[in-house]
């Protein structure tokens, strides 16, 4: 237990709970003055509530995010912050486009990045893989479209066609399939897309339920025989008024 450091003007307590792994608190929970009147039960939820629930008011704008601000965090000894022991691996799949001419560029980058992650895979597609695209979407567990300028985004609406759940920026038409906590989640920044994922791998009844939504909002706003229906509707309309 090491007593004495201060962050954003407040002082903390590092405790090892097991051996590397260190909590942080705030030092009053040791002042027994304050705590002798507490009236304890049992726990009503899990440090890793108490984290998500910080990120989410830092994303909201409710509380600052300071290199100095105490949090309910685990770090090492050395005072990384340890791993989530959850499971995830990313595949980053996609190919080259004639009116992309940065895209090659990007895509080294991109590969030079991901050597020093085994978790994740890019994978360099053809202009015509739809099998592979097809696949890939079917096998995810959640789709991510992080894009910084789109058109409709139609990779959007075959994620949601398959009934998963799509994180994905709010540009372009995104938002017009996109409508966030309903048919999937919206994101305005990185940080707020890792959250978004986090989020849903963690509860997967709602990224089924988001899923299920999704491929309804599909089924009945952009399909072509909706498209004909409404045409039809239309014609039948002026026929009768004429």
């Amino acid at each position: 237990m090491r007593y004495g450091e201060q962050r954003a003007g407040r002082s903390i307590v590092h405790v090892e709970i097991e051996p590397g792994v260190v909590t942080i608190l705030p030092k009053w929970m040791f002042d027994a003055g304050i705590c002798s009147g507490m009236i304890l039960g049992a726990p009503r939820v899990s440090a890793d509530a108490l984290r998500d629930l910080h990120r989410l008011l830092i994303l909201r704008g409710f509380r600052r995010s300071l290199s100095g601000d105490f949090s309910v965090s685990q770090e090492d000894q050395d005072g990384r912050t340890a791993e989530d022991p959850q499971d995830r691996g990313c595949d980053a799949a996609g190919g080259s486009a004639s009116d992309d001419p940065e895209g090659a560029v990007v895509l080294k980058e991109v590969f030079r990045e991901a050597q020093s992650d085994p978790d994740i895979k890019v994978l360099e597609l053809p202009a015509w893989a739809p099998l592979e695209v097809n696949a890939l979407q079917r096998a995810s567990t959640v789709v991510i479209q992080k894009s910084l300028r789109e058109g409709f985004g139609l990779t959007v609406s075959e994620a949601l066609w398959k009934k998963k759940p799509v994180v994905a920026s709010a540009v372009g038409a995104i938002p017009i399939q996109i409508i966030h906590k309903h048919t999937g989640l919206l994101s305005h920044s990185i940080e707020g897309t890792a959250y978004q994922i986090r989020f849903l791998l963690s509860h997967p009844e709602i990224a089924a339920k988001l899923g299920e939504q999704g491929h309804q909002h599909v089924k009945e706003n952009f399909l072509i025989t909706q498209k004909l229906k409404r045409y039809l509707t239309l014609f039948l309309t002026l026929s009768r008024n004429s």
